[in-house]
């Protein structure tokens, strides 16, 4: 028989590796929660990338692929903003309309009727954009801001403070000439 002292002892042994098992069940608990998390979080940024990119890739095309809706469409009564007359070739008069009905700094759109909304807030839904806000310009080979009739052709609201935002580029013809619409989507999160 084991004496009554060996017992005793035998048990406190018992009870501290008890201790040293839930230390580690608790560590290994909180290491797979943070993986989880990190997880997640990448798995949302990618989602969140993933339209950004898909949103940017369809309205640069809407813009130089299509004449919009109706074709021969003015600020007061576009439903589909389109660039072209054909695809990839730009129709000076829709690219000025343009610059104008997405102007953030103009207060004259018609269909809002509020002198406190910008060109920009009031027909940025036309373009589909959602939850984001973009950026727009027209730029020779060179990189240079192309104007017509003495106009600037950017538009939109410039990124400031974003968080996540994307670039895309589409080369098209403008009286003739090869241009490259630039188009920034972006969202402050």
């Amino acid at each position: 028989m084991l004496s009554k002292k060996f017992k005793e002892k035998r048990a406190q042994v018992s009870s501290g590796e008890l201790l040293v098992a839930y230390f580690i069940f608790f560590l290994v608990l909180i290491m797979a929660i943070t993986i989880w998390n990190n997880t997640t979080e990448k798995i949302k940024g990618s989602e969140r990338f993933y339209d950004l990119e898909e949103t940017a890739v369809d309205i640069s095309e809407k813009l130089v692929r299509t004449e919009g809706v109706p074709s021969g469409w003015s600020k007061e009564n576009v439903t589909v903003i389109g660039l072209a007359n054909e695809p990839r070739v730009l129709d000076q008069g829709k690219v000025l309309e343009f610059l104008d009905m997405m102007n953030d700094s103009a207060f004259n759109n018609p269909p809002c009727n509020d002198p406190g909304i910008s060109n920009y807030e009031c027909n940025k839904h036309i373009l589909g954009i959602g939850k984001y806000e973009f950026y727009f310009t027209l730029e020779d080979i060179n990189g240079t801001t192309i104007e017509i009739e003495n106009i600037s052709c950017y538009t939109g609201k410039e990124p400031k403070n974003e968080t996540e935002k994307l670039t895309v580029t589409r080369t098209a013809i403008l009286n003739n000439k090869i241009v490259r619409m630039v188009l920034t989507l972006w969202y402050e999160y």
